[in-house]
């Protein structure tokens, strides 16, 4: 006799086997339509850029930003055509192309990287967002995480020193003005390319060229006196950033700027000539006076009008000489106006590049040229050497 069948008892199993398969179906339904876990779209290798020194990292350089929308759109099988219709959305700015504004990535530094430094990288994500942009799959993981990488392969770059050449920065306090003063005869290669000074010295310029002689970068100076009041220095600056030339060319220009003790300037106000400034004042006039016959050096003034206006000082030294077409002797000055001092030794400088101006010239007597003296000048004195 067959035990009956309790109906009861296999309703209640079909029913549990009912819900053991919707639920399986649900958790794979669910499984297959969230299953993207952010942690594999972090990169646990990445490639710094720039220069040994100069490296830098890019914020989504950690993040594989492609893939990650690639995979939540899942809209097309081949990945090749997929990356041409995202570049198109990155270009219009529209839809997924905004998924990275949901990804906030940091690091604690990103640039003037040397190989070797450590770089730590804090990645957060907001899934709310980025759940809520239409994707065929949802994203999930942690709320933040943190990487390090350290730093490698980075190249050697070619570095020029623009304050090399820099042999003096000069404020002239009467004007208010500085300027940089430049080595003419500074010349240095590194690597392919060759730098020197270009112009005069006071309006000189860094010039960079190749092997050709083609000029590769032309680097001005700047000065800014903002500090000269509180420590007496002059902050002078290129016209360039450090890396500005490294992915062309492959060289670095450091440092950018540099605070340097200037060569003050003011005019001569008194007679106080130094000896040595004296001779070599002299030997210039006598070179000037060497056209004449019969020169004969007489004795050297130090004229003086005020800090204001045209000839505020200069220095004369008088000669006789031979007249061309008469038989006589006359009275010629050499005259160097408006001569600046150093005011930390009290010196001329740059003696040999003063300009001479030859004035008071023919005179037969001397006190005719004393005369035409005092009259552009309020005080006159003998330099007595």
């Amino acid at each position: 006799m067959e035990k009956p069948v309790n109906k009861k008892a296999v309703g209640a199993i079909s029913a549990l086997a009912v819900l053991i398969i919707i639920a399986v179906a649900v958790f794979l339904g669910i499984s297959a339509n969230s299953g993207l876990n952010m942690k594999n779209y972090i990169k646990s290798d990445v490639t710094f850029s720039g220069y040994e020194g100069y490296g830098t990292i890019s914020e989504y350089d950690c993040v594989d930003i492609f893939s990650l929308v690639y995979d939540l759109e899942n809209s097309s099988e081949e990945r090749e055509k997929f990356a041409a219709e995202y570049a198109q959305v990155l270009k219009e700015g529209s839809g997924e192309g905004y998924i990275a504004d949901y990804i906030d990535v940091s690091f604690d530094k990103c640039e003037y990287l040397k190989n070797g430094d450590t770089v730590t990288a804090t990645i957060k994500v907001n899934y709310n967002y980025i759940n809520d942009m239409g994707f065929a799959k949802k994203l999930r993981g942690e709320e933040s995480y943190t990487l390090s990488y350290t730093v490698s392969g980075l190249e050697s770059a070619d570095v020029f020193d623009p304050f090399e050449l820099v042999s003096e920065v000069i404020y002239d306090r009467q004007y208010g003005s500085s300027y940089v003063c430049l080595d003419s005869s500074y010349e240095k290669t590194v690597g392919d390319y060759s730098a020197s000074s270009s112009g005069e010295e006071y309006y000189a310029n860094l010039v960079i060229t190749d092997k050709e002689g083609n000029t590769a970068a032309e680097i001005y100076y700047y000065t800014d006196m903002s500090s000269f009041e509180t420590d007496g220095t002059v902050k002078v600056s290129v016209s360039c950033k450090e890396t500005q030339y490294a992915d062309d060319y492959g060289f670095i220009i450091t440092p950018v700027e540099k605070e340097i003790k200037p060569t003050v300037l003011s005019f001569l106000t008194k007679s106080t000539v130094t000896e040595a400034d004296y001779d070599s004042l002299k030997a210039l006039a006598d070179e000037y006076t060497e056209r004449y016959d019969g020169t004969e050096y007489v004795k050297a003034y130090f004229a003086y009008n005020g800090e204001d206006g045209y000839k505020v000082n200069s220095l004369i030294f008088v000669y006789t000489r031979d007249e061309y077409y008469e038989d006589e002797r006359v009275y010629t000055a050499v005259c160097f106006d408006d001569v600046k001092v150093n005011e930390a030794d009290g010196s001329i400088p740059d003696i040999n590049k003063l300009h001479l101006y030859t004035g008071y010239y023919s005179y037969p007597y001397a006190a005719q040229l004393i005369e035409a003296m005092n009259e552009d000048f309020s005080s006159l004195a003998v330099l007595n050497y």
